[in-house]
């Protein structure tokens, strides 16, 4: 019994040994595949808005002077003359 139990717990640390070494080389793989890089740094400007109004005159101002693209992530579109703003100069 003591010899099955001693067998047993030999496998399981052999079997954890061996995982831990190949995710220790699929880690070096994978770094050497994919080096490290490092975001580029972008410049730009900050702007507080305490009050929504100023924020969509903000807003409707610089998409009226985007010149190649408008990245628009969090608008929710609904049938309101801000809403009906936005179409409009999207189209």
């Amino acid at each position: 019994m003591f010899k099955k139990l001693m067998v047993i717990l030999l496998l399981i640390t052999c079997f954890f040994l061996l995982f831990q070494w190949d995710v220790k080389q699929g880690y070096k793989k994978y770094t050497k595949a994919h080096p490290y890089r490092e975001t580029t740094a972008y410049t730009g400007k900050l702007t507080m808005f305490p009050e929504g109004s100023k924020l969509y005159t903000s807003l409707l101002t610089d998409m009226k002077q985007a010149e190649s693209y408008i990245y628009l992530q969090f608008f929710i579109f609904r049938d309101d003359p801000i809403s009906m703003k936005f179409i409009e100069l999207l189209k």
